[in-house]
């Protein structure tokens, strides 16, 4: 009889240890996904702590988690099938030189910051890592119902950090730009949109009066973050997503209140910037600006792509080698394609860009159905911020469809349980 009640004892504390060290890795990768190469200033690497937390938690996972089942949806499973057996084939048979690993040049910019053009096998090593822990977090947000609250908890607070302590600033075409604690200021734009949604989040979930404090003031700082990234398509995805939000959290005569207190307060913010600051956001955000430069240049490399498409049209070119369809005879610049519904038909042809738009109105089909209006409204964000950016190697892209799995297999789980109770009664 001792014995077994000792065993039992060995075995809760061995349990209560692994749950530890699970919310310590989930928390520790939350906290960090947003400090990037926009960090470069801090004495550390720090850029390098969430990819440790990362491998630590898919490790944790395959050593510890005895469960195989898979909650992952269908069309999810169907797209990264066909990504990792077209990155086969793609890497073993036709272009193996691809799998070169390290840093290929770096560039030097603006305040002693540099940026590091890496070869393609990092590139495809770091997308399969980010799908690895995608699936990973999925897994355990769905096993602890709390743990989601954690995670979005955590990444707030440290997308917050990045701004308070300061992270990459610089100046193009005379505006002062904020790109936080990665270098592209557009990617900083959503990562702000997630924090501010998640901060609301959080404002729900807990009714102490500090907590919500708190909560108001991550919100506040993500929203700044999103206004100083001078990012248009960020701020356009920021406003649609919280004109989503609203129209369908109130009533017209509160959104017309909100509305009104929203022009106010913006209206008193413009006026007491510099005139310096006031005319680069004229200039930044005139329409007239935006035809002149065509989108930044977007629309010309958009032509480019689509002007070349019968070069990746039924096969694609291969993940990290979308340039060399427009190589030969590209108008603009040799550039990405800045649009990941473009990128995913570049690298992976006509079956690849089908599958990923199945997945996205699989998601569409359910998020939107379900009950998480803020989980929404962060999915309309994202689909908005694809239009402007390829963010599939992006941390914040793989941490985001966790969450949309993870209110995907809760949607399915629902309606199963509604139909049931309808069959019975």
């Amino acid at each position: 009889m001792e014995f077994g009640v000792q065993s039992n004892l060995v075995k809760n504390t061995s349990y209560q240890l692994q749950y530890f060290f699970k919310n310590i890795l989930v928390s520790f990768s939350a906290f960090f996904a947003t400090w990037g190469e926009g960090m470069q200033h801090l004495s550390i690497n720090v850029s390098k702590f969430f990819l440790f937390a990362a491998l630590a938690l898919i490790i944790y996972y395959v050593l510890l988690v005895k469960e195989r089942k898979s909650y992952l949806p269908k069309s999810f499973k169907y797209l990264i099938c066909f990504i990792s057996f077209h990155t086969l084939i793609y890497i073993f048979v036709f272009n193996p030189d691809v799998l070169n690993f390290g840093i290929q040049s770096s560039v030097r910019l603006q305040n002693d910051f540099s940026r590091e053009i890496e070869a393609g096998g990092n590139t495809i090593l770091r997308f399969f890592i980010f799908c690895a822990y995608s699936c990973v977090l999925t897994y355990f947000l769905l096993k602890d119902k709390k743990l989601f609250f954690i995670y979005i908890f955590f990444y707030s607070l440290g997308f917050v950090v990045t701004l308070l302590i300061g992270g990459r600033t610089f100046i193009a075409e005379n505006t002062i730009r904020v790109s936080g604690g990665v270098m592209d200021p557009n990617a900083m734009a959503f990562s702000a949109i997630i924090s501010f949604f998640g901060g609301l989040y959080c404002y729900y979930k807990c009714k102490k009066i500090l907590f919500r404090v708190l909560t108001i003031g991550v919100m506040l700082i993500s929203f700044v973050g999103v206004i100083v990234s001078m990012s248009r398509g960020g701020i356009l995805a920021f406003v649609l997503a919280g004109f989503y939000y609203l129209i369908h959290k109130y009533k017209f005569f509160h959104l017309l209140g909100i509305f009104l207190l929203c022009v106010v307060m913006l209206g008193w913010f413009y006026t007491r910037l510099p005139v310096e600051m006031k005319t680069a956001i004229e200039l930044r955000f005139s329409i007239d600006k935006a035809k002149e430069d065509r989108g930044a240049g977007r629309l010309d490399v958009w032509g480019d792509y689509l002007s070349n498409i019968d070069k990746y049209f039924v096969s694609g070119m291969g993940m990290a080698n979308e340039r060399a369809a427009i190589k030969d005879n590209y108008t603009h610049r040799l550039n990405i394609t800045h649009n990941q519904y473009l990128q995913y038909f570049v690298e992976y042809g006509i079956i690849g860009v089908l599958l990923f738009f199945y997945y996205i109105v699989s998601l569409i089909n359910g998020i939107m159905k379900g009950n998480n209006l803020i989980l929404s409204s962060i999915f309309i964000a994202m689909l908005v911020v694809m239009f402007t950016l390829d963010i599939d190697k992006t941390r914040d892209y793989w941490i985001v469809l966790a969450w949309m799995n993870t209110e995907y297999f809760f949607y399915l789980k629902n309606r199963i349980n509604f139909n049931e109770n309808t069959i019975v009664h």
